[in-house]
């Protein structure tokens, strides 16, 4: 909205203008003021996980710095790695050889894993009742505690995405039909309030290239936003692993994610063949910049 544009408010029989661009400048404040607050708070690192496999190099091989651990079920072989570890969780590339003579069908969502706690190091208080009465022996808790993590389907990934991507278009458009609102009723609003005075074409002319730059801001951070969700489209439907029937002879390869549990100690990646599970453990160490 232009600066030359003015409503009236009547307040008794006072008619007083009030330039309704000046109001643009407050989501501008607002969005300032959040910033100048997350940045004198200040931000924690994000911890750093490694995994390495719990087992004997002769399960397996190392490649580029990386243990491969190698499974065979039914003259079905299966690889897998821990790769590293990202906001999506933990990244496994897997790979699949189907040396039989049968087809097998490799889904992504009969891949999970199970986390087991680490043990805590805190000592409490356990009674003893004796003949003196009841006294008091120092315990460690040595009960660990495992769950399920079952890895990330890229069917609904692939489907989150793109409701994303149709939100951040229409708000392209959105944002391109209001700046054109807006133009078009600067204009009018000049035509409507007469030539303006020097002092009031000065302010006109620094409060609109604030408003453009505001309205270009909105425009290039939604592309940006496109942008980002285009690539990660792209990494999770050509690299992902996905459901596939894989006939004697052929093979596949793709990775799969894994939530990460910041508390496990141990990760066990199980994939599930139909009739035949294969493991891999692996040990999880968390650290804190």
């Amino acid at each position: 909205m232009g600066a030359a544009e003015t409503n009236e408010l009547i307040v008794g029989q006072t008619v007083r203008p009030v330039r309704v661009s000046s109001l643009i400048c407050f989501p501008q404040a607002l969005c300032a003021l959040v910033f100048l607050v997350g940045l004198l708070g200040g931000c924690a690192p994000d911890p750093v996980y490694r995994l390495r496999a719990h087992a004997p190099d002769s399960t397996g091989f190392w490649q580029q710095g990386r243990q491969v651990m190698t499974r065979t079920a039914d003259s079905l072989q299966v690889a897998a790695t821990y790769a590293r570890t990202t906001n999506e969780g933990h990244k496994f590339p897997l790979a699949f050889v189907n040396r039989s003579s049968i087809p097998y069908t490799v889904d992504p969502t009969e891949v999970y894993a199970v986390v087991t706690k680490a043990l805590s190091d805190e000592r409490y208080a356990h009674p003893v009742e004796n003949k003196q009465g009841t006294t008091y022996e120092f315990r460690r808790d040595t009960l660990s505690v495992a769950d399920t993590l079952r890895a990330r389907n890229p069917e609904q990934v692939l489907l989150q995405i793109d409701e994303q991507r149709a939100r951040a278009e229409a708000d392209a458009e959105n944002d391109a039909a209001a700046s054109a609102f807006f133009l078009t009723l600067d204009a009018v609003s000049e035509i409507a309030s007469g030539p303006p005075s020097p002092s009031e074409r000065t302010t006109d002319a620094t409060e609109d290239t604030e408003a453009q730059l505001w309205r270009a801001e909105e425009q290039d951070e939604n592309r940006r936003a496109q942008s980002r969700l285009s690539q990660r489209r792209g990494r999770w439907a050509q690299s992902a692993l996905r459901r596939t029937t894989l006939m004697p002879g052929m093979r596949t390869t793709g990775f799969v994610y894994v939530p990460v549990d910041p508390n496990a100690a141990r990760l066990v990646l199980h994939v599930d063949l139909g009739a035949r599970t294969v493991t891999v453990p692996f040990r999880q160490r968390r650290y804190e910049p």
